[in-house]
């Protein structure tokens, strides 16, 4: 008898330590997803704001270096030009023209002061000092007149000769992006933070607390250094924080090609604070439920050898164990292999809102949705073969028609005739799954902010098709009207406004292409990448022919992808390797498919041009940068960005190889169709 307690009480101890253990691991997941959702669209925010502020720079750019074209200046048009686009962006700090002496020229607004020397700024000197920084996001600063912390974009101003003209700047103040972290729940001890990759912290919610600000220094872990140091692109890790000395889970991500990544935290104890009551309860009452039958079973044998007095004891301390059995937070359960009621306790009668007359009348199934069916058919097949089930979760029908979500955990025992019965440990996870859905919630609205950010890209690029085609048109029926019939510099004038013309309908018909491809979100289809290459060389017939180019193409496999778009990527790919020939020798161009595991090809279009310089490797890759801009070659710098974007929707990732003046082979990575799917 004493064997049998001891059995019992070991089989107590593992039902209740495993279920402990099982719903920590529950805890950390439910973060880990979580804290990775909420990195992917801050980081995807961050990004397109970069992305739309990028282009009003160019937009502005392009503005002041006609009117330098011109011959003049024109301060009320371009002061009105700067207030139109400082309304675009009425959180930001508002545009910014400052000449090559440092000094401010034009600004409209929010301008505190205008007598400031920004000349030994260092994102002032990347810029003078280098024509090709394109785009340069700066590490957080601190304004020097508002003393607020910002991240500052900028690009070069050019003369028309080319030489250092300023700078043009926009701000982004760290104060508006700690307010859109404020609005996320990741409980008391989450944390949201932002890093530049010189390892200065930029902003972090909540405040640090003490009297020193962090913002602009470097307060970082050595896991998280070693994180950003390395370039991943995203990575889960625990930690314990070297600012406020809280455990937490956090995911980091990098900002695309940008110089900072974002880390989203929660705290152990926040995640793991209903775990911790739980697990409390769940300890207390094996404990518990341990002594007593430690003590019944020792009742029980002094009872056998005692006769009568015994009985009556055995009776008392049964009582006691009836208590215990009432008292259990979790709903246990004796049901009989048919699924017909024995025994309950009160906890399980909350949770299926029966009566306990009510529900010794019904089985198992009455409580089981049909739909589960299929699942509560595994569990059986492994009550039977391994003597017990779960834990597993489904819904429970209550009494009143509603269901409510459930965890169950159970074995087989015996009765002393050797009976079999089930007992059934049943967790009401109603709270959890609220929370779950809150979260999901949260996650879908700042999924939807982010589509219609994209939507906005997408329409203005679309709305600018129709006055940029009638600027064209008149521009170029001024040109036939009028050309020769006025002095040359008219005709020199006229000249520009048709070039410019038709390099702007040019660039917005590769933005709305740029567009189309991010708002792409329809299911990829087997393609056979031969034919799409076909396809992209039926499109440049008449370059090919005029560049007289020699091109061979490998066997090619089937990819996952989606047709206009892969034609569109080949077609972007075979056309930069004619328009970079090398002077010296004709064009040869290879294309080749080459397998890297049972699902993977790795492409590779390789030319004999002019090859690309090492630091431009990753440069060319971003919109609007051309490696030779002045090369007299067309172009809007926007063909790779596009190639990248291409083959990030189709799960890929792009790259290069080159020598200069040995030529360029570009790379990517598509995911093979399988074999039962492929046409």
């Amino acid at each position: 008898m004493l064997a049998v307690g001891g059995g019992v009480i070991l089989l107590i101890a593992v039902m209740t330590g495993w279920a402990v253990l099982q719903s920590r691991a529950d805890a950390y997941r439910t973060a880990e997803v979580a804290t990775t959702n909420l990195s992917k669209i801050l980081a995807n925010q961050f990004f397109d704001t970069i992305d739309l502020v990028d282009k009003s720079l160019l937009t502005i750019g392009d503005e002041f270096a006609r009117q330098m074209a011109s011959g003049r200046e024109d301060e009320a048009a371009i002061n009105a030009f700067l207030l139109k686009h400082d309304a675009r962006y009425p959180n930001l700090t508002g545009f910014r023209i400052y000449g090559p002496d440092g000094r401010l020229r034009y600004a409209v607004s929010n301008v505190a002061s205008r007598g400031g020397d920004n000349s030994q700024a260092e994102d002032f000197k990347l810029l003078r000092d280098n024509p090709d920084a394109g785009l340069v996001v700066s590490e957080p600063i601190l304004g020097p007149t508002s003393k607020q912390w910002l991240i500052r974009l900028g690009r070069r101003l050019a003369n028309p000769d080319g030489s250092f003209a300023g700078v043009i700047w926009q701000g982004i103040p760290v104060k508006n992006l700690l307010d859109g972290y404020t609005a996320l729940d990741l409980g008391a001890g989450g944390t949201v933070a932002l890093y530049h990759t010189s390892f200065r912290m930029a902003a972090r919610y909540p405040a640090t607390p003490g009297p020193d600000d962090p913002t602009g220094k470097v307060m970082i872990s050595a896991p998280l250094r070693q994180i950003i140091a390395s370039g991943v692109p995203e990575t889960q890790y625990s930690y314990d924080s070297v600012v406020d000395g809280v455990r937490r889970t956090a995911h980091v991500r990098r900002i695309g090609h940008y110089p900072y990544v974002i880390l989203v935290g929660m705290s152990e104890a926040d995640y793991l604070s209903q775990w911790r009551g739980n697990s409390l309860r769940f300890a207390l009452f094996g404990g518990v439920m341990s002594l007593m039958v430690a003590i019944g079973m020792l009742i029980i044998h002094r009872r056998i050898t005692d006769g009568t007095k015994a009985a009556e004891a055995l009776a008392e301390k049964e009582a006691k164990l009836r208590g215990l059995f009432e008292l259990s937070p979790l709903g246990i359960a004796l049901n009989r292999l048919d699924g017909s009621f024995v025994e309950f306790n009160s906890a399980y009668l909350k949770i299926t809102g029966y009566e306990g007359q009510e529900l010794l009348s019904l089985d198992y199934w009455r409580l089981t949705p049909p739909h589960y069916r299929e699942q509560e058919a595994a569990q059986l097949e492994a009550l039977n073969t391994t003597g017990r089930y779960g834990p597993y979760e489904k819904d429970y029908i209550r009494k009143d028609g509603s269901t409510v979500p459930v965890r169950l955990l159970g074995m087989i025992v015996h009765g002393k005739d050797g009976t079999p019965f089930i007992w059934s440990l049943v967790e009401d996870i109603s709270e959890r799954r609220a929370g779950e859905k809150a979260m999901r919630d949260k996650t879908e609205l700042l999924l939807q902010s982010n589509t219609d950010l994209e939507q906005f890209a997408y329409v203005a690029s679309h709305d600018l098709q129709t006055p940029v085609r009638n600027v064209v048109s008149y521009a170029q029926l001024l040109e036939r009207r009028y050309k020769g019939r006025l002095d040359p510099d008219a005709d020199e004038f006229i000249g520009f406004i048709v070039a410019s013309s038709l390099q702007m309908s040019q660039l917005i018909a590769d933005l709305l292409e740029y567009s189309r491809v991010a708002r792409q979100s329809g299911s990829l289809s087997p393609i056979a990448a031969g034919d799409a290459i076909n396809a992209a060389l039926l499109n440049l017939k008449l370059e090919v022919q005029e560049a007289e180019a020699e091109i061979q193409i490998g066997p090619m496999p089937v990819v996952m992808a989606e047709s206009s778009h892969l034609i569109s990527l080949f077609q972007n790919l075979i056309g930069n390797a004619l328009k970079y020939k090398h002077p010296a020798r004709p064009i040869e161009i290879g294309i080749t498919a080459v397998a890297q595991g049972p699902d993977l090809w790795r492409f590779a279009v390789a030319d004999n041009g002019i090859g690309i310089e090492a630091d431009y490797f990753e440069k060319i890759f971003e919109i609007f940068q051309r490696l030779r801009p002045d090369s007299g070659r067309e172009g809007t710098g926007i063909g790779l960005t596009l190639c990248r974007r291409i083959v990030h929707r189709f799960g890929g990732i792009i790259w290069v190889e080159s020598q200069p003046e040995q030529g360029s082979t570009f790379l990517f990575t598509l995911r093979g169709a399988e074999p039962e799917t492929a046409p």
